[in-house]
């Protein structure tokens, strides 16, 4: 699939870069499990074309699987990419669900806000996914204020995301 020249039951040839194909170019899927996961939660989903079609046969799949698990277990080890930790209440010690994270690339000379907040889940817990670069992060809470950290992040997937806990204020405790 990653070869310039492949084409794929005749259609045509479709531009490609640094063997990466605009799957939307190719066929268009409008509120996918893809938009799903990205719009409404922290989740984020890519799809994998590894041949020209849809559903290999049988006898093909463990060419299919040698071919491509080496690049796809490198992939998966781009999970553990950019930052992640807990928000607590500082006075109580307890987990902050629902706490809205906002990231801020202060990397270059303009800051440019990374349009796509995440939330803590239930308990508390966020993960972020970054490239290496340095960042403002913030923290909002209903009833708490807002907590920033200034997070460098030099990534390593073997070492896993760089751990960033926030500990917020209760606005009645000030």
């Amino acid at each position: 699939m990653s070869k310039p020249t492949t084409t794929c039951n005749k259609k045509p040839k479709l531009e490609k870069q640094n063997g990466i194909i605009n799957g939307a170019k190719w066929y268009s899927i409008q509120g996918g499990m893809q938009d799903i996961h990205y719009l409404g939660s922290n989740g984020f989903c890519v799809t994998l074309e590894l041949s020209c079609d849809k559903f290999i046969k049988e006898e093909d799949l463990k060419y299919e699987w040698n071919r491509n698990k080496n690049a796809m277990i490198q992939f998966m080890w781009q999970t553990h990419l950019g930052i992640k930790g807990m928000i607590y209440d500082k006075r109580s010690k307890k987990p902050v669900p629902d706490a809205i994270i906002q990231v801020v690339n202060i990397s270059n000379k303009i800051p440019k806000i990374i349009d796509h907040d995440i939330t803590s889940d239930c308990l508390g817990d966020y993960y972020r996914l970054l490239v290496n670069g340095e960042y403002n992060v913030t923290v909002y809470a209903d009833n708490f204020y807002p907590c920033s950290k200034i997070v460098k992040v030099n990534n390593n997937p073997r070492n896993g995301a760089k751990c960033v806990d926030f500990y917020l204020i209760y606005e009645k405790d000030k």
